[in-house]
């Protein structure tokens, strides 16, 4: 379910930074959310000076409108698009089974990479 931004939206942008996915656009005349880039976070609800931004089970009957507003203003303007790209990871190579490595230190990271290590002998000093 995606947050929408009804009529009492002041056009302040307060919203668009706190959107992880940058599902948050300017429209005419308010900001508009696009649902499908949405990932219901609610940290533009929180950010919004004057609660105009809402799930959509928590928009009033008189309200339902802005849903279809909101997804009419991305399904209208194919030239406009939300933020949201697919996050493409890096390949980690894999290390030479041969390699010996030290591991200094006894905090968690230490303790995470001796107990992922393939194979690992232990030893105290």
């Amino acid at each position: 379910m995606a947050h929408f931004i009804a009529d009492t939206c002041i056009a302040c942008g307060a919203c668009v930074g706190e959107c992880p996915t940058g599902a948050i656009s300017e429209g005419d005349p308010i900001y508009v959310i696009d649902p499908e880039t949405c990932i219901d976070c609610g940290a533009c609800a929180d950010a919004c000076p004057v609660d105009a931004i809402f799930p959509a089970d928590r928009l009033g009957e008189r309200d339902q409108i802005f849903i279809e507003i909101n997804a009419a203003y991305y399904r209208d303007n194919a030239d406009v698009s939300s933020g949201w790209t697919d996050v493409v990871y890096p390949v980690i190579p894999r290390l030479p089974r041969d390699l010996r490595v030290a591991i200094v230190g006894t905090g968690p990271s230490g303790g995470y990479a001796l107990r992922t290590a393939p194979s690992v002998a232990c030893t105290e000093t």
